[in-house]
């Protein structure tokens, strides 16, 4: 499984020379939390048109076996990403790019209600992430719906090498996260350092305590903005986890990033 830290972000670190480009400064809301929340107000997913159309449907062998069920990741439905400055803009094309891959036309209402939802979040993500709209950042937005456990993008407990993260579950759970308060529960040596394969025992090793009473389990439209390594000072990027999924279980996630950029 591929982790979407590595996908989305840390890709853009590896293109983009640490001395030449800079992100914004931190928002000092951060100097307490390194995570915030917000609901967003997405439609039931089993009757929503956008989200039916781009969930991706499983073989009938696969449905009906159990065999075929135990053996399969699951499937990858839709996977794609687009840059924006404006979040009406960047809802529009996520919306248009995922209908095109997806094979599916929309009534234009239905795609109004989907750009809005996504909408929302985008903006959420952007009043966080750059104190200004005169600071001319890009943004990077991407909706991957997945089926089974393939959807489950980083299961090891990891921080994300950038200054802001937007992750929101448009349909089926939200991130395992431990959040500032409950800091003592997660052993930072190991969370940076440890390089064992195995995903359990890693994780064991980086919450010593076990998760409960550490961890928190977001939900299907919880927008989460996590606060990653570049933003770190006091308070420490925040520790996250996919959640476990089942083999038919159904996943559809939008992620934002802010672009860095340039100094003048």
């Amino acid at each position: 499984m591929v982790c979407l830290d590595t996908d989305v972000a840390n890709n853009v670190a590896g293109e983009r020379n640490r001395e030449t480009f800079q992100y914004p400064p931190r928002n000092s809301v951060f100097d307490t939390t390194n995570v915030i929340m917000k609901t967003v107000d997405i439609p039931i997913p089993e009757k929503d048109p956008f989200l039916l159309a781009i969930t991706p449907k499983s073989s009938i062998w696969h449905r009906l076996t159990e065999v075929s069920r135990r053996m399969s990741n699951g499937k990858i439905g839709c996977d794609v990403t687009v840059e924006f400055q404006n979040a009406d803009q960047g809802a529009a094309d996520l919306v248009d790019k995922c209908l095109i891959q997806s094979k599916t036309r929309l009534s234009q209402s239905s795609r109004i209600v989907a750009q809005s939802y996504i909408k929302s979040a985008l903006d959420f993500f952007q009043q966080y992430a750059s104190s200004s709209s005169e600071e001319n950042y890009l943004f990077k937005a991407r909706i991957v719906s997945s089926i089974g456990n393939v959807g489950q993008k980083c299961p090891r407990f990891h921080v994300d090498h950038v200054p802001l993260r937007l992750v929101l579950s448009l349909k089926g759970p939200g991130p395992v996260y431990i959040p500032f308060e409950n800091e003592i529960g997660v052993d930072r040596k190991s969370l940076n350092e440890l390089d064992d394969l195995d995903t359990e025992r890693a994780n064991s090793m980086i919450i010593p305590f076990g998760e409960k009473g550490y961890a928190e389990y977001a939900g299907e439209g919880e927008a989460m903005l996590l606060m990653g390594k570049a933003w770190e000072e006091e308070v420490r990027a925040i520790p996250h986890r996919s959640p476990r999924l089942k083999n038919n279980e159904e996943r559809i996630l939008l992620v934002c990033d802010i672009l860095p950029k340039q100094e003048e």
